[in-house]
């Protein structure tokens, strides 16, 4: 399985953001209607983020751990070590999150910039501020989905062959 690379998700942010902006212009443009957005999407964020994050600290200790020495490297294994195929599923897991917390971050970033245009009105404020909360719990998703990646990946192969 590859890691998630970070050009992966350039890719996938900016290509969501102009998709939804797009559709948002168009949409606000022709019958001025804002893309509805309520309060309930960065609660359900923010109770994905915190379980994600709480996953992560979870697993963390109970992941081998490399102790390097001036001239060795050891590893050293908890009392309670994570089975092989929970380690696998999890570096799923955190592959699927950081590429949906791009899309997030992309997406409500595009909305959130479409409703920059009338703040003085209070549901193109409200529409900013939520869009722009909702963004920045994507970018926590992706930070969150990277470490634990990290974390649980397998080292890369050292080339032994000559």
């Amino acid at each position: 399985m590859q890691r998630t690379s970070v050009t992966t998700l350039l890719r996938l942010a900016p290509g969501s953001f102009i998709v939804v902006f797009t559709i948002a212009k168009l949409l606000l443009t022709t019958s001025d209607v804002l893309l509805p957005i309520n309060i309930g999407s960065p609660i359900a964020l923010g109770i994905l983020v915190l379980a994600m994050l709480f996953w992560a600290l979870t697993i963390s200790n109970r992941l081998p751990k490399l102790i390097k020495s001036d001239s060795s490297v050891s590893v050293q294994i908890s009392n309670n070590p994570l089975p092989p195929l929970v380690a696998t599923r999890t570096v799923a897991f955190a592959l699927a999150g950081s590429r949906v917390g791009a899309l997030i971050l992309g997406g409500y970033l595009g909305l959130a910039l479409n409703s920059l245009a009338k703040l003085q009105v209070i549901a193109y404020e409200n529409h900013a501020k939520l869009s722009f909360i909702s963004s920045v719990l994507g970018l926590f998703m992706i930070l969150i989905s990277l470490w634990i990646e990290r974390k649980c990946s397998p080292p890369k192969p050292t080339n032994t062959t000559k």
